[in-house]
């Protein structure tokens, strides 16, 4: 199937196409909202809060600049500020925010040769990963399913966070060494 690119898409909701930003949404609704199951206590605040997200870049779509970054990556940022600025309102209000685990973020099924013991390994495998995903701080977190589930270069995430390549390398390196360590805890 023919995939009209971002960067079109934008230059038509530009031009006054309002319609053409659905398909923005259509694209980018599940990691936005994934996203934000990741950081907010429930799925309820979750879908509002990629609403705004979607809803913020839509007024603020003049200001995409294509020759800098890529839609997705620009997308992501204004939801990492929205997931921020809202955990930082809901603290002011003494609320504890668990890290929650996001049973939509799997788009797929586990591999392996079919067989019901090695399934329901891989299962318990994602699962495990999940969790001590979820313990790490949102920065490291986000930094490492950029890398790993979208397929990132350092500089595309270091754009989203407005942080040096190196310092994306710092983050993944010590996300990692965090996640290996409650591993070995775990066992």
């Amino acid at each position: 199937m023919f995939e009209i690119d971002d960067h079109i898409i934008v230059g038509r909701v530009l031009a006054g196409d309002r319609n053409a930003f659905g398909m923005l949404v259509s694209k980018y609704q599940v990691p936005i909202y994934n996203l934000m199951v990741r950081s907010v206590p429930s799925a309820e605040d979750a879908a509002e809060l990629a609403q705004d997200v979607f809803l913020k870049a839509f007024a603020r779509i003049e200001t995409y600049r294509p020759s800098g970054n890529k839609f997705f990556s620009w997308l992501y940022a204004i939801g990492l500020n929205t997931a921020r600025d809202y955990l930082r309102r809901i603290q002011r209000w003494k609320i504890v925010v668990p890290h929650g685990l996001n049973p939509y973020d799997e788009q797929g099924t586990p591999g392996g040769d079919g067989g019901a013991d090695d399934s329901e390994q891989t299962l318990a495998d994602m699962q495990t990963l999940r969790q001590v995903l979820a313990l790490l701080p949102m920065n490291q977190r986000e930094t490492l399913i950029l890398k790993y589930r979208y397929g990132m270069t350092m500089q595309e995430i270091a754009d989203i966070f407005d942080i040096s390549a190196s310092a994306v390398k710092m983050r993944i390196h010590r996300g990692l060494a965090e996640m290996r360590r409650c591993m070995v805890n775990e066992d």
